[in-house]
């Protein structure tokens, strides 16, 4: 078969534009649902495996709220519910925090690399990171990789002050900031030993870097990791627990903290404990939904599709059995009869794809208008036309190939 005889085959296909458009409609639409389903699929299979720069395993959280006396005097509550949950057997070191990653509270302040003086901004850079409050030894404790400088020095710990609208912020000395925070305030690097100002106007030296320090909730933008820890010792009502456990009895620690932070004070609410690991699958519950119809709707599509191409073309060819007869008689080999049946089927579905392309990027345009979307991207253009293209080749290959082998012998039957 010559390239020659494709417009051959594009004319035979005009005499026949019932089956033709059918089958058009058909890949056009499976190329464009297929397509944003696949990049929409890849976007929560993104998010699902996102790192927060927590050493995830073995480490469990107690979240607790103080009610009644306790209440009164939440920083002696937490002094003394951090000793007793040290005394539990498993447990290799424990901190109280504010907040951690995919906590879901999220307290963010303003910083700036250098103090602002009067109406002069020029060159300064800013930034709304996350700002986590911690005890010592808190990057230990939650396994930060420091990429440079240290952790928190073990006297620069201050309250938090949260009575009096986090005062405390303006009395740290020292910071540690995730790599994204860094980069975004000191783009010519080295910011270790440098200040960073809070609201512009209270100096705390960088002394940490971490690699990765993700927020408690995580948004659509790209500075999911500007966050920064501050040696600021909770003192409010509301304080979460991160637990070091040994390896393999995060289960066991996690049971007796709780029941002995429960027997300490029995009119405190428990509002979490788990692993982070538990933590962080509920986080992502809607997300994995989410991934799994994605994934369910889009093979069911492709289902759909190549039965659908099957069935078009096993009716098609069947029609032209005599023709296929007729030509076989006259010399033509069974690969001849094969190739011409899927170059056939390759014109049809290779018009279908790129239509289908075109609705594709203009379903996604029409979706991102109303949700939170990004712009597909030309790669899952390219993996949906071929994709299509292949799933509709292999569904036309195995009537083509029976109507290279059944034609001639059901002709002669019919005669």
């Amino acid at each position: 078969m010559s390239i020659a005889e494709v417009p051959l085959i594009v004319r035979a296909l005009t005499r026949n534009r019932v089956i033709a458009s059918i089958l058009l409609v058909q890949v056009l639409v499976a190329t464009a649902c297929v397509t944003n389903l696949a990049f929409l699929l890849s976007e929560r299979l993104g998010t699902l495996t996102y790192k927060t720069g927590l050493e995830e395993a073995n480490l469990g959280v107690i979240e607790t709220e103080y009610l009644g006396p306790a209440a009164a005097n939440p920083a002696a509550s937490i002094r003394t519910d951090l000793e007793a949950i040290r005394q539990q057997p498993g447990v290799e070191q424990v901190i109280a925090a504010e907040s951690l990653p995919l906590a879901q509270h999220n307290w963010s302040a303003g910083f700036t690399n250098k103090p602002l003086k009067g109406n002069d901004i020029s060159g300064i850079v800013e930034a709304e990171p996350t700002v986590y409050t911690a005890s010592s030894p808190a990057a230990k404790v939650l396994g930060l990789t420091l990429v440079a400088g240290r952790d928190l020095s073990a006297g620069a710990f201050v309250p938090m002050e949260a009575s009096a609208d986090y005062a405390g912020l303006y009395k740290a000395s020292e910071a540690v900031v995730s790599q994204a925070l860094a980069d975004k305030l000191f783009p010519e690097g080295g910011a270790v030993g440098k200040f960073l100002y809070a609201d512009a106007q209270h100096p705390i030296q960088v002394v940490g870097i971490v690699k990765t320090l993700s927020r408690p909730v995580l948004k659509t933008d790209a500075d999911n990791d500007m966050s920064l820890i501050l040696p600021l010792i909770p003192d409010g009502p509301r304080v979460m627990f991160a637990i070091r456990a040994a390896d393999g009895r995060v289960a066991d620690v996690i049971a007796s903290s709780e029941a002995t932070l429960s027997q300490r004070d029995a009119n405190r609410t428990i509002a979490r404990s788990t692993s982070f690991r538990e933590l962080r699958a509920d986080y992502f519950r809607h997300d994995q939904t989410m991934a799994i119809m994605f994934l369910s709707s889009g093979l069911a599509l492709l289902v759909v599709t190549a039965t659908g191409v099957y069935g078009l073309a096993s009716f098609w060819v069947r029609k032209r059995y005599r023709q296929i007869g007729i030509r076989r008689a006259l010399g033509a080999r069974k690969s001849d009869i094969l190739r011409y049946f899927l170059v056939e089927n390759l014109i049809l579905t290779a018009t279908g794809s790129v239509v289908g392309t075109v609705l594709a990027i203009g379903l996604n345009m029409a979706v991102a208008r109303y949700y939170e979307v990004a712009r597909i991207e030309a790669p899952f253009l390219a993996i949906g036309v071929l994709t299509v293209l292949l799933l509709g080749q292999a569904a036309a290959f195995v009537p083509a190939r029976r109507a290279a082998k059944e034609a001639p012998v059901a002709i002669l039957r019919s005669a």
